[in-house]
C-alpha cells in the first residue's frame, strides 16, 4: 500500500517547524503526516473484537500484514458512561466505523512514522506556508482496498 501525497503547513506551524533542528524536523513532519493519513491507512486493520456493555469496555485488535511478519497490537478500552451510551444507540455500521477512525488515530504514531519518507520540503500556497511532500509505503503481503 502505498500513497504520495503533501499537505501545506501553516505560518505558525512553518516558523514552529524551521526552528527545529534537521534531524527533529523530520521527526516531527512524519508524525504529523500519520495524523493526517492513520484513517486511509489503518483502518481496514482494525478489528473490534468483543464489546462489553457492563463494563463499558471495549477489545480491540489490530493487525497488519506485511512482508516480513505481522505487526499485531491488542488493547482494552474503557468509556465514559456519556460516550459508551451515545455509541450504542448508533447502527452496527456506524459503530464500526467510528471505531476504526478512533483506534487507527490512536495507533498511527506507533505505525506509520516508520513508514513514512519525507521526499521535499517546498514552496507553500501563500508566502509563508511550505508545501511537505511525502511517501508512506507499507509492505503488504496482500493489498489491501482502501475506503
Amino acid at each position: 500500500m502505498k500513497i504520495k501525497d503533501n499537505y501545506d503547513m501553516s505560518r505558525k506551524e512553518t516558523n514552529f517547524f524551521f526552528r527545529m533542528e534537521e534531524d527533529e524536523r523530520e521527526r516531527y513532519a512524519k508524525q504529523y503526516i500519520s495524523d493526517i493519513e492513520a484513517k486511509r491507512m489503518l483502518s481496514p486493520f482494525i478489528e473490534v473484537k468483543e464489546v462489553n456493555k457492563r463494563k463499558r469496555e471495549f477489545s480491540v485488535l489490530m493487525s497488519i500484514p506485511l512482508l516480513d511478519g505481522t505487526i499485531y497490537k491488542e488493547n482494552k478500552y474503557i468509556l465514559s458512561r456519556k460516550t459508551f451510551d451515545y455509541y450504542s444507540s448508533l447502527p452496527k455500521k456506524k459503530q464500526l466505523e467510528i471505531s476504526r477512525d478512533f483506534y487507527s488515530k490512536l495507533y498511527a504514531p506507533y505505525v506509520l512514522p516508520c513508514f513514512t519518507t519525507i521526499d521535499e520540503i517546498g514552496e507553500g500556497t501563500t508566502k509563508n506556508s511550505r508545501l511537505v511532500y511525502y511517501t508512506v509505503e507499507i509492505p503488504l503481503k496482500e493489498e489491501v482496498k482502501t475506503k
